[in-house]
């Protein structure tokens, strides 16, 4: 027995066993695509409001469903990237490009807590035919499981990501965020499997021992006197509870830290860094002022640091009727 009641601005609740649910749901929806726009449409009044939405795109009667935190903005995201031709959905971007925002139309479907979105976005995918009746890109909610990509996709990702370098930072929070992580038997095995496979020339052999096996020193960053000197990277690493990768990415830097410390080869002298500092120089009577940095500035004169920020780079040639420069005080 199918229960089917509209509220205003929830959509539709309904309730029955599932298989009828898919059945009976799907057909009222998809063959009545003109219901949804009944809807309610999201507006600026659902800037704090959670729950489930959906785009009705009537020239190919299709429909995208999504969930959001808020329902403003998340349309307010579509409708950017969309504008700006770098939409994640293909389908969706494909449709907005030759038919226009005049074909879709943003329209709350259900309101539920925040805690719920998730589980009540995929109630509302499985009860349509993905292939058929959804512009969604994987059929499960807020995930991109299920999506299989061509090859074609495959080679740009690959193209896109080789040879990208992260950052030292991003670097150390994949270290933090798998440091004390417990590998599972079977991923020991794989990586046991693809190290014997794996062949190191003479002079991969070398360097590795070179830089496990060299003296390094740590440096106070506040004193710049060396605290102590160990025998080899990996026996810094070990007492300091660091990675080893996290102390030779420090010594390949200048002034390069790890763990709150600098690191330096033990015959590397210590050598403090320049101050930088930020010198504004007024264009009536040439008067100069030096900030210790561009927060001083900004908060002594009460302006925008991105402002200076462009003038010391030189998109802008001078700004609050100054000229603004970088200086170094030396040691």
């Amino acid at each position: 027995m199918l229960k089917l009641t509209y509220v205003q601005s929830y959509g539709f609740k309904i309730s029955c066993e599932s298989a009828t649910l898919k059945l009976i749901h799907r057909r009222f929806y998809f063959m009545n695509i003109e219901k949804f726009l009944e809807l309610e449409d999201i507006s600026y009044t659902h800037r704090k409001v959670s729950g489930i939405y959906v785009i009705v795109c009537l020239h190919n009667k299709k429909i995208y469903i999504g969930s959001a935190k808020s329902l403003y903005n998340r349309k307010a995201t579509h409708l950017c990237d969309l504008h700006k031709n770098r939409h994640g959905n293909m389908k969706l971007q494909n449709i907005f490009n030759k038919y226009g925002l005049s074909n879709m139309f943003f329209k709350v479907l259900e309101l539920c807590s925040i805690e719920n979105v998730i589980t009540r976005e995929q109630f509302w995918i499985d009860s349509f035919d993905f292939k058929n009746e959804l512009l969604n890109l994987s059929p499960t909610a807020s995930s991109c499981l299920g999506t299989k990509r061509s090859l074609e996709v495959r080679k740009k990702q690959s193209k896109t990501m080789t040879g990208r370098k992260l950052s030292h930072s991003h670097r150390e929070k994949i270290g933090l965020a798998h440091k004390g992580k417990e590998r599972s038997q079977q991923a020991k095995e794989n990586i046991t499997k693809a190290n014997k496979a794996r062949v190191y020339t003479e002079k991969d052999k070398l360097h590795i021992q070179n830089l496990l096996g060299c003296k390094v020193k740590m440096i106070d960053v506040e004193t710049f006197e060396a605290i102590k000197v160990f025998p080899s990277i990996s026996e810094a690493a070990r007492v300091m509870g660091l990675y080893d990768t996290s102390i030779i990415e420090a010594l390949k830097r200048k002034n390069g830290t790890s763990g709150g410390y600098l690191w330096l080869y033990e015959n590397q002298e210590i050598v403090k860094p320049i101050d930088k500092v930020v010198i504004s120089i007024d264009k009536k009577n040439n008067e100069l002022t030096v900030y210790s940095s561009l927060r001083e500035a900004g908060e002594i004169l009460g302006k925008s640091i991105a402002n200076i920020s462009n003038c010391i780079n030189g998109h802008i040639k001078s700004v609050y009727g100054c000229t603004w420069h970088y200086g170094f005080i030396l040691p």
